[in-house]
C-alpha cells in the first residue's frame, strides 16, 4: 500500500499506534475527520512518506518530535487542529520539505532556529497560533516563495504563485518580532507536484487518492 486517504469521513476515535506498521506508505492523508487525541509517536516509523496531511481534524497534544525522522517529506500539513506546545526543532531537519502548514492550532513558544535549515521550503503557514520571538535569520536567504503569518492570504501571492512575496504582518501572533526581508529576485521554480495533489491553500488540500481506502484498512493489533 502506497497511499492511504481517509478524508471527509465520519471516522472518529484516535489514530492507532499500529499506523506505524504501514511502513510502505508514501502518502498519508487524514482530512476533515473526527479523529482526535495525540498523534502516536509510531508515525515516525513511516520513513517513506512524501506527503503527511492531517488538516482539519481534532488532533491535540504536541506534534511528535520524531516527525523529524521522515526525511523524504516534501509536504507536512497539520493545520486546523488543536496541537499545542512548541514546534519541534526536528522539523528543521527535513531536507526535502517544501510545504509546512501549521496554522490554526494552539502552538506557542518561539520558532525553532532549525527552520532556517529548510532550504527547499516554498510555503510556511504559521498564522493563528500563540508564537513568540523572532523569525530565524536563515529564512531570508533560501528560495522561499511565500510566508503567511496572518489570517489574510490576500497579503501574499494574490495574483500568481511564480511571483516572490513575503508577509510580515502579525495580527494573530502579536508577540512575533517583525523582521526586514529581501526576497530572492530569481526564486527557484515550484517543483512539479502530481496533479491530484495541487499546491495547498490556507487549510486543506484535495484527497491524495481518488479512491479512499476505508478505515478498516488500518491494522488493529501488532502481529505476534
Amino acid at each position: 500500500m502506497a497511499d492511504l486517504d481517509i478524508s471527509t469521513s465520519q471516522i472518529s476515535g484516535t489514530l492507532p499506534t499500529t499506523i506505524g506498521l504501514l511502513t510502505s506508505l508514501t502518502n498519508l492523508a487524514l482530512i476533515s475527520t473526527n479523529l482526535g487525541g495525540n498523534v502516536p509517536t509510531t508515525i515516525g516509523s513511516l520513513t517513506l512518506l512524501n506527503y503527511l496531511v492531517f488538516n482539519s481534524n481534532n488532533f491535540s497534544g504536541t506534534i511528535p518530535s520524531n516527525i523529524g525522522s521522515l526525511t523524504l517529506l516534501t509536504m507536512l500539513l497539520l493545520a486546523s487542529n488543536n496541537f499545542s506546545g512548541s514546534i519541534p526543532p526536528t522539523i528543521g531537519f527535513l531536507p526535502k520539505l517544501q510545504f509546512l502548514s501549521l496554522q490554526h492550532n494552539k502552538l506557542n513558544g518561539t520558532l525553532p532556529q532549525s527552520l532556517g535549515n529548510l532550504t527547499s521550503l516554498y510555503f510556511l503557514l504559521i498564522h493563528d497560533n500563540q508564537l513568540s520571538g523572532s523569525i530565524p535569520d536563515q529564512l531570508q536567504t533560501n528560495n522561499m516563495l511565500c510566508v503567511y503569518f496572518d489570517c489574510c492570504p490576500s497579503l501574499c501571492c494574490t495574483s500568481a504563485l511564480n511571483e516572490p512575496c513575503i508577509s510580515i504582518h502579525f495580527p494573530s501572533n502579536q508577540s512575533l518580532l517583525p523582521c526586514s526581508y529581501q526576497t530572492n529576485p530569481s526564486p527557484a521554480p515550484i517543483p512539479t507536484i502530481p496533479p491530484s495533489i495541487p499546491i495547498p491553500t490556507s487549510s486543506s488540500i484535495p484527497p491524495i487518492s481518488t479512491q479512499p481506502i476505508p478505515s478498516t484498512s488500518l491494522p488493529q493489533s501488532v502481529p505476534a
